[in-house]
């Protein structure tokens, strides 16, 4: 959701019952109200996750889908 909140717009749910994967943080975050925190938006997040039976995907395990190194080695996997 470009420019709105994928939590609150129920995007992100959708996408989750689909079968998708949502990103969070400042960067995805345009809304109307008082800018919340990255923790705060992850929190979120992984409550709906929980809510619809979806696991939050570990650090290494979001690294992984990504292709991205691990961490400390400079290189894209």
């Amino acid at each position: 959701v470009l420019g709105g909140d994928c939590v609150q717009s129920g995007m992100a749910e959708r996408a989750i019952k689909a079968g998708g994967h949502i990103r969070v943080g400042h960067e995805d975050w345009a809304g109307d109200s008082p800018r919340p925190s990255n923790s705060e938006l992850v929190r979120e997040a992984a409550l709906l996750c929980h809510s619809v039976g979806r696991p939050v995907a570990t650090a290494a395990q979001a690294a992984s889908m990504l292709a991205l190194a691990p961490r400390g080695t400079g290189t894209i996997a």
